[in-house]
């Protein structure tokens, strides 16, 4: 894959050197800096395993029920407020980065892949803890095989956009079957209103009401400095909204403190 990426955007048209420019735009700036925060995500999936794990084998399915619940929920909440701040801080981000301003809209692009990509990282822990290894084994396998297929096929004619298709679709596939296997394993009931209603709609107002602020005010961000303030009025408001949609409560978050701090 990564060998025809370069390969098909020079047939897509570009020169050898521009190709090899937006390859890696992409893979060197865009897609470290849509996953960076997957870091929290990715290290809260991991230590599901053993937890997921450890009731499996005592046969605890209430509790398996209760950690999945927990999880897609807060996954779910966590990523969609991710990918809101990255498309409205989208241009900010390229410029404080001194990228060109195609970069900017590939960030744009990539980021409402956001939430998909980080639920399959938790979806896959889960599984694996419930001993289905294999499976994801094969899901990613298919995945890798699809990609190769599609870029192959999709960039000579489309170019850079060719590749974000083959992007979208490989991550929606792998998605999609891990999620309908973890249903059909455990049973577990997605809470469309609460795990992903809400947060969207709270994610749309508060990206929204931010970006008509920053463009009345001409505040747009001159520094790295002004992106994390601006950042963190994104997620002040969204926690805020959150909290009025009822997606989470502030007894819930004071009793996962606790537990924490008592873990």
């Amino acid at each position: 894959e990564h060998l025809l990426i370069p390969w098909g955007l020079e047939k897509s048209g570009s020169g050898r050197s521009s190709s090899l420019a937006a390859y890696g735009i992409m893979h060197s700036v865009i897609f470290p800096l849509v996953l960076f925060p997957s870091a929290i995500s990715s290290s809260f999936a991991g230590l599901l395993v053993p937890e997921i794990s450890e009731s499996a084998a005592a046969k605890d399915n209430k509790r398996i029920e209760r950690i999945i619940s927990r999880v897609l929920k807060t996954v779910l909440l966590y990523s969609i407020g991710v990918a809101g701040i990255m498309i409205c801080l989208s241009s900010e981000f390229g410029s404080v980065m001194n990228l060109e301003s195609s970069a900017a809209k590939y960030i744009l692009l990539i980021s409402p892949l956001i939430p998909v990509m980080y639920l399959d990282t938790s979806v896959d822990s889960i599984l694996k803890g419930l001993g289905h290894q294999l499976y994801c084994m094969i899901i990613n396998i298919l995945d890798a095989l699809l990609s190769v297929i599609l870029v192959w096929i999709l960039l000579p004619r489309y170019g850079i956009m060719g590749y974000i298709i083959t992007v979208y679709f490989t991550e929606l596939t792998n998605a999609i079957l891990s999620i309908t296997k973890l249903i059909c394993v455990t049973k577990t009931k997605f809470k469309i209103l609460d795990w992903l209603a809400k947060p969207l709609i709270s994610a749309i107002i508060s990206t929204s009401l931010v970006s008509f602020l920053l463009s009345k005010l001409s505040l747009f961000a001159q520094s790295k400095l002004d992106v994390a303030i601006h950042i963190f009025i994104l997620a002040i408001i969204y926690f805020i909204l959150l909290c009025l949609t009822r997606a989470i409560s502030l007894k819930s978050i004071k009793k996962s403190i606790k537990n924490f701090i008592n873990a």
